[in-house]
């Protein structure tokens, strides 16, 4: 079975990340607004992601040990990762949290937590041999990593619902002539 390199992987990542944010952006029927907020809410993603992933590995929670030979993440796997995270991702929830309000959004962020244990852990044992992802013993990193997971599709939420429901300048408690 052929193996991607994380050279090969960042290269996919950089071409289907944009085509992914831009599906979601139309699928959703996002205004610019939201769009807007969608990047903002990307860029927030992806300096979480970063924040985590240095406390984690200064604490010892988890590593990426086939990426680096420091096990930190390339940069341009954090941009990757905020473009779909952040942004593609961050527009689904804003759609579902619109529709179902808080129900929608504990949902959205209780997925994402339960995500993190499946995806991230998960596959860290599944796939060790490929030492993508490496996590530190105990219960303390695999919380850690879920905490991260909700936090981090937290921040495009606020920054969606804050950019892209802003008042456009036409509101109730002005009179119109």
């Amino acid at each position: 079975m052929p193996v991607l390199t994380p050279a090969q992987a960042l290269l996919i990542g950089s071409i289907v990340a944009p085509l992914l944010f831009i599906l979601s952006s139309v699928l959703t029927n996002a205004s610019r607004r939201h769009i807007l907020g969608a990047l903002v809410g990307a860029v927030l993603y992806g300096a979480a992601n970063y924040s985590w992933d240095r406390v984690a590995a200064a604490t010892g929670w988890w590593t990426y040990p086939s990426w680096s030979e420091s096990g930190q993440f390339p940069l341009a796997g954090y941009i990757v990762a905020s473009i779909v995270g952040g942004g593609a991702f961050g527009l689904v929830g804003w759609r579902i949290v619109k529709r179902w309000r808080w129900k929608g959004l504990t949902a959205f962020l209780l997925f994402w937590a339960g995500y993190a244990i499946v995806h991230d852990y998960g596959g860290s044992l599944l796939f060790a041999s490929s030492g993508l992802m490496h996590f530190g013993a105990g219960p303390v990193p695999i919380l850690a990593n879920v905490l991260w997971y909700v936090s981090g599709n937290a921040l495009p939420q606020a920054a969606i619902w804050y950019i892209g429901e802003l008042d456009t300048g036409v509101n109730s408690h002005q009179s119109v002539p």
